[in-house]
């Protein structure tokens, strides 16, 4: 994630009120918590979907997605996950 990204939260919260979420660039649990310190919510989707690409015949695919998903989680929630 860009460290200019954040520059620019200060404007968009003067023109919503609405929840303000990133979602670019972000795959790994460093980058969840360093877009997490400004944003609202961080979305992870591009790299998710690699992992199923990856390994979407496996019959453990959920426990794969899991133990990708899990470290982002835990850093978004305040647990570390890196």
């Amino acid at each position: 994630v860009a460290s200019s990204a954040s520059s620019g939260w200060p404007t968009i919260r003067r023109h919503t009120a609405c929840p303000v979420c990133v979602g670019f660039g972000i795959s790994n649990a460093v980058q969840v918590r360093e877009a997490g310190a400004d944003a609202d919510g961080v979305v992870v989707g591009s790299a998710i979907v690699k992992v199923i690409a990856e390994y979407g015949r496996s019959k453990d695919i959920d426990a794969r997605v899991e133990a990708f998903v899990r470290p982002l989680a835990g850093a978004a929630h305040g647990a570390g996950g890196a």
